[in-house]
């Protein structure tokens, strides 16, 4: 397996590698788009939506890559990868629900920001606090 780099050449730390990678992950998966949307709040019942359950599954595999691939370049502990991976998907999770429902967006305008300002931001402080030296 090849070490990650950034676009530099330079080992990326997992600061840059997950939150990177998870809304990447996030952006393109299906669902993007209104909140507001009926389809949107099915994806999030898998018994709903036949392709819920398969996209999940994507998504956190993309995570759960991500991980091993920190492990095995020594910037994440192997002892911590599945509670690392579980700590990412719920905090994602959450963002998903706080966005779903509008709280997302209201928190974000309060602080004088965007929500995707606001989620790379939230991604690169979770990361950094669990990251090497933490």
């Amino acid at each position: 397996m090849r070490p990650t780099v950034d676009q530099h050449g330079a080992r990326a730390s997992p600061t840059q590698i997950i939150p990177a990678k998870v809304t990447t992950a996030a952006s393109t998966g299906p669902g993007r788009g209104d909140p507001a949307d009926p389809t949107i709040r099915k994806l999030s019942q898998p018994d709903k939506h036949p392709d819920a359950r398969a996209a999940g599954d994507a998504a956190f595999d993309v995570l759960a890559s991500t991980i091993t691939e920190a492990v095995a370049a020594g910037l994440l502990p192997a002892d911590k990868a599945d509670t690392l991976a579980v700590m990412w998907w719920s905090l994602a999770h959450g963002m998903a629900s706080l966005w779903l429902d509008g709280q997302l967006e209201k928190r974000s305008t309060q602080l004088g920001t965007t929500v995707p300002t606001l989620v790379e931001d939230i991604m690169r402080t979770f990361t950094a606090l669990v990251g090497p030296g933490a």
